[in-house]
């Protein structure tokens, strides 16, 4: 009969351990389920901040567009502007500017054989091959 008796306590001892192991297992599934409720609640948040922030790029975009049109448009005008008004009238003023070059370059030359004469006459001045006479 002592067998009997081992055997039963063997059995509730098992029963013991599979209980404990299921209750166990049972607080892991829970946590598991609440961590899984955060994380989808966390993820559904940034899931609504990423389609409010993909919608704000997509305004910010069409009035980037929007301002790009006009500005390009302005432009044109400008250059159109500047193509028919002012564009000739640099045009006078270049061939006028281009006149002027051969007396601007006789000029130089003027300049600078007068101001080699200068220094010349100075040099000559401190090492005494001229003197300057007073009558």
């Amino acid at each position: 009969m002592g067998n009997g008796n081992d055997d039963e306590r063997g059995w509730t001892r098992e029963r013991d351990d599979v209980l404990r192991e299921l209750a166990l297992q049972s607080q892991t599934l829970t946590s598991l389920q609440k961590d899984i409720v955060e994380l989808r609640t966390w993820l559904a948040q940034l899931v609504s901040e990423l389609k409010a922030q993909a919608e704000n790029d997509r305004v910010r975009l069409l009035t980037v567009e929007r301002e790009q049109l006009v500005c390009g448009n302005a432009t044109r005008r400008r250059l159109d502007i500047l193509d028919k008004e002012q564009v000739p009238s640099l045009n006078r003023r270049v061939q006028e500017i281009e006149k002027l070059v051969p007396a601007l370059r006789a000029i130089t030359w003027v300049g600078a054989i007068l101001g080699m004469s200068i220094i010349a006459l100075i040099w000559a001045l401190i090492t005494g091959q001229a003197q300057v006479v007073f009558p």
